[in-house]
């Protein structure tokens, strides 16, 4: 019997079904939507270098910090509404800021329902089941998201199996 997963409405069969992953939308949380006097300057290099992995580097990519740039929710919200991604993918440094990724995710949500959405760095590689049980969150990158995150966008158009490590799902 072939597996499957079921996502958004769709499910992904041996291939059979799946939804083209063009543009990429990776967001570095603001902090200051958990905490108001938060400010962690986080340069965005782990984003950088998966942006630029093969198999993603192909796509329309968007790098959005919206810590630095101190972005309210509605701002991030109009900022995915612009760039309308596919799939936004969320890094989160530190589990104290966990919250700031779920916010991301609900607000990309909020945008389009059918927008993929992925929780990686420290907060889902330690916390996984922590992190998939918001409902907004679609997936959860456990450990090195330059090579699990590649293999999930393939999934995802239905050009590979479901990985098999590195991920966590609702």
């Amino acid at each position: 019997p072939s597996s499957h997963v079921s996502h958004n409405g769709f499910c992904v069969q041996a291939g059979i079904m799946a939804r083209k992953i063009q543009r990429i939308m990776l967001v570095i949380p603001n902090q200051k939507w958990y905490r108001k006097e938060a400010f962690w300057h986080l340069h965005p290099y782990a984003l950088a270098i998966l942006a630029a992995m093969p198999g993603i580097r192909e796509r329309d990519i968007k790098i959005v910090d919206a810590n630095i740039d101190d972005l309210s929710e509605g701002q991030f919200e109009d900022v995915v509404r612009g760039f309308r991604p596919d799939l936004m993918g969320a890094s989160v440094l530190a589990n104290e800021f966990g919250i700031t990724g779920h916010i991301a995710c609900e607000c990309a949500k909020h945008v389009s329902p059918s927008i993929v959405t992925v929780l990686g760095g420290v907060y889902a590689t330690t916390r996984p089941a922590d992190a998939i049980r918001n409902h907004a969150v679609d997936y959860a990158v456990i450990g090195e998201g330059e090579y699990v995150f590649p293999r999930l966008v393939d999934f995802l158009e239905g050009a590979s199996p479901f990985p098999t490590e590195g991920l966590a799902l609702r």
